[in-house]
């Protein structure tokens, strides 16, 4: 790894050996080779060791070794483009990039490739599209906010939810009460204060155009929910935490 560092590269794929120790004179022990993929390249020992120490542990767990280990090879087969900044004294970018790196490395050798992802803004008006799933390969930053006033709304709630719903779900209204149905049980959440509206529309070029109204609604029991009404009625878009 220091090898790799000193080039400013960055570990891909490598592959590790044990050579067993020979039964007896005429059997000989099959050596043990782990070939590993890394989801996202690493330039950090200790990542890389807990990586390979998860993976060792699941394999001699299913298949324990049969003689002890005399030699341990390991090869290095890909690598990658890294980062040939030196270590900054005053901030620790360059170690909290690699500790995650690390981190989610180890998620996607645990959980699959398609069980971690992060979600990353996508240029568009309609908030059920705003985002999209991307598997981060360096350490996110928040976004700089220019102005606070656009990015805290009444009462200093954020303008946005972060618990968005994959599709809006509808709503019916009944005076001061909202009803839902959720896996074939209704929810009910009653009106206390109403913020709003705020208007989107867009896609009008499209097939698909849409207008709304949104609202910040405060239920009796504090929640705030994020819905919106169309010609067509309410429907709930998200949670605000």
């Amino acid at each position: 790894m220091a090898r790799l560092k000193a080039r400013s590269l960055r570990l891909s794929s490598f592959q590790l050996t044990f050579q067993l120790q020979r039964l007896s004179e005429f059997r000989a022990a099959r050596d043990r080779t782990w070939s590993l993929t890394l989801p996202v390249p690493q330039g950090s020992t200790r990542a890389l060791l807990s990586i390979l120490r998860d993976r060792l542990e699941l394999g001699l767990q299913k298949e324990p070794l049969v003689a002890p280990v005399v030699s341990i090879r390991a090869e290095c087969l890909e690598t990658a483009p890294g980062n040939g900044a030196q270590s900054n004294f005053f901030h620790r970018q360059v170690e909290e990039s690699e500790a995650w790196d690390g981190l989610v490395a180890r998620l996607v050798d645990r959980l699959g490739a398609d069980q971690v992802w992060m979600a990353e803004e996508h240029d568009t008006h309609r908030p059920e599209n705003s985002w999209r799933r991307v598997l981060p390969n360096c350490l996110p930053r928040p976004a700089e906010v220019s102005d606070p006033a656009k990015a805290v709304g009444p009462m200093g709630h954020p303008r946005r939810p972060l618990r968005l719903l994959p599709d809006p779900k509808p709503l019916h209204r009944e005076g001061k009460i909202f009803k839902s149905e959720n896996l074939g049980r209704e929810e009910a959440w009653e009106i206390q204060r109403i913020d709003g509206p705020e208007k989107i529309s867009g896609d009008w070029w499209s097939a698909s155009p849409y207008s709304r109204q949104y609202f910040r609604i405060t239920t009796s029991v504090g929640s705030l929910l994020w819905v919106f009404q169309t010609q067509s009625g309410w429907f709930l878009q998200g949670y605000f935490d």
